[in-house]
């Protein structure tokens, strides 16, 4: 009888490690999610930068 306790005690145990690592997982893709849109936010302003900045080119002489 006391095996099973343990066993169970055990299986409990794994369980609850198991959930913290599922939270730490899905806190992290979490954190790459928001971080991939910022970088996705930037990448267009640059973008927009640069065709702002190549639409210049040759407009102004410099002497």
């Amino acid at each position: 009888m006391n095996s099973l306790f343990e066993t169970i005690t055990d299986l409990a145990s794994m369980s609850s490690n198991n959930a913290m690592t599922a939270e730490q997982a899905a806190n992290s893709t979490d954190t790459l999610q928001h971080q991939s849109q910022q970088l996705a936010r930037r990448t267009a302003l640059m973008q927009n930068a640069i065709s702002r900045l190549d639409q210049l080119v040759g407009r102004f002489e410099v002497s």
